[in-house]
């Protein structure tokens, strides 16, 4: 009824993810290690993922891996948000 997706590579890095680069200070920083949607090839007929290191570094490693997943969704836009997003007023979807 109300599918998720994950998170993907593209979107890490328009919030100011940087690939290789340490970034603990954009607002999806988690202090997690987790796996994006966004595939990064095959080695060894091994699948290979992009991912965030609990440090905030993109990466990309094999998925045998063990990180947990971020997912996201997407919102209609006739849904109307209340508060300003903030920290103590965060948004409230109606």
């Amino acid at each position: 009824t109300y599918p998720i997706g994950l998170i993907t590579l593209d979107e890490l890095e328009m919030v100011g993810n940087k690939w290789s680069k340490s970034n603990t200070s954009y607002y999806l920083h988690t202090g997690a290690n987790y796996w994006t949607g966004s595939p990064s090839g095959f080695s060894d007929g091994v699948a290979g993922e992009f991912g965030v290191y609990d440090v905030g570094i993109l990466s990309n490693d094999r998925v045998n891996c063990n990180r947990g997943v971020r997912g996201v969704v997407s919102l209609s836009s006739d849904v109307k948000l209340l508060g300003s997003g903030t920290y103590n007023d965060v948004y409230v979807v109606s």
